[in-house]
């Protein structure tokens, strides 16, 4: 469940499925107490609620998944209706910090699946997608077979950088092992042209929380 959660799905793929799919058994599902929807039949808690629209409060500051503290921010009222439990349910929870932690690593691993399927029906031969848990999820290595793509456009056209879930993105030839980073950073610095090499966007930001936005671009994603 916390996988599926924290995984990245388009618009119209079921949690539910891939969760079911990590199990190898489909999740069994309830109707709520207070609504219609459905919720996991072996849930340890379950909160029902509602977003109030128009009541914000003030919140935080936060520890944070990228390794800083968020500012106090206004955000939306949940306002509870109902919750449920087992007899003697288990909480779980994640405190987000400096690299590494749960946080780090179980978000990359779905979101890797899916950018892997995109890039690959894109006719981009993906051999491998890694997010090195130290980056906070704001970079991504994608090793990719040259000889195989079938796309007609260049990498720096045919990759959607802009919509892969990390601020950063590095492509490398198949022969780099992405998991060794001591490869990486040696590819990197002798293979990376200065120049030629680098290719910005500031369509490529990857969460109102990263430290480098200043207040006013953070506020507009």
């Amino acid at each position: 469940s916390c996988m599926a959660s924290a995984g990245q799905f388009a618009t119209g793929i079921s949690e539910v499925n891939f969760a079911g799919a990590l199990a190898q058994k489909p999740i069994e599902l309830v109707k709520a107490e207070t609504s219609d929807l459905l919720a996991p039949a072996h849930a340890e808690i379950i909160i029902e609620g509602e977003v109030m629209p128009n009541i914000m409060v003030p919140e935080g500051p936060f520890g944070e998944f990228t390794g800083f503290r968020t500012p106090q921010e206004p955000r939306y009222v949940y306002r509870v209706k109902c919750i449920t439990h087992r007899k003697y349910p288990i909480m779980g929870m994640s405190v987000p910090g400096m690299p590494v932690d749960e946080s780090h690593i179980i978000p990359a691993l779905g979101g890797n699946i899916e950018v892997k399927q995109r890039l690959r029906e894109l006719g981009i031969a993906v051999k491998d997608i890694y997010r090195p848990p130290e980056a906070s999820g704001h970079l991504i290595l994608i090793s990719v077979n040259t000889r195989e793509t079938t796309n007609p456009l260049p990498l720096t056209e045919s990759i959607p950088f802009w919509d892969i879930g990390s601020s950063l993105v590095m492509v490398l030839d198949d022969d780099i092992d992405i998991f060794n980073m001591s490869e990486v950073i040696h590819a990197f610095s002798t293979k990376c042209h200065p120049g030629n090499g680098i290719k910005t966007s500031d369509l490529g930001i990857f969460a109102p929380l990263t430290p480098y936005l200043i207040k006013k671009k953070r506020r507009q994603l």
